[in-house]
């Protein structure tokens, strides 16, 4: 099957090892907002980059063309993680060590999974697209939601009486 073949055919719920279906990356949902614009602002775009692979994969793209989604992807990601572990270390956050580590993790599947696509494998499209919207729904609802928290304590013990 040609890589064209493989990335036209019909998109299907995304469910882990148990059969659960996943949540898509195509769902950006405003709950997801941790309160600090900037962050916020990347996450949708993230999130908008992700969904422009999912739209890719849903057509007879070229491997060129999702190649290059997610390298702008991985890209992407690495700027934002920059800004935020930035923030983070501003902000004093009292988790920012493990969660600096949780970003090098992502980077380094994504690459993993990035190259072996481009070694002719276009099979391994639905395991990042998977990958990608679990692993962005999850560290955003969670660790990122404890890092605004964080974020709103400190603007609160600032505002005036």
């Amino acid at each position: 099957m040609t890589a064209a073949r493989f990335l036209a055919l019909p998109l299907r719920p995304w469910t882990g090892p148990d059969g659960a279906v996943s949540p898509t990356a195509s769902l950006w949902d405003d709950g997801m907002l941790i309160g600090h614009p900037d962050i916020d602002r990347d996450h949708r775009t993230l999130f908008a980059i992700i969904r422009r692979v999912d739209e890719l994969a849903a057509t007879e793209a070229s491997v060129d063309a999702v190649s290059e989604v997610l390298c702008q992807l991985a890209d992407y990601s690495r700027e934002h993680f920059a800004r935020e572990e930035n923030l983070m270390r501003l902000s004093r956050f009292p988790r920012c060590t493990e969660h600096v580590v949780e970003h090098y993790k992502f980077i380094r599947k994504l690459t993993v999974l990035v190259d072996i696509f481009e070694r002719g494998r276009p099979d391994v499209i639905p395991e990042c697209r998977a990958f990608l919207g679990d692993w962005f729904v999850g560290h955003i609802s969670l660790d990122d939601m404890e890092f605004g928290a964080h974020l709103r304590a400190i603007a609160a013990s600032h505002a005036p009486a």
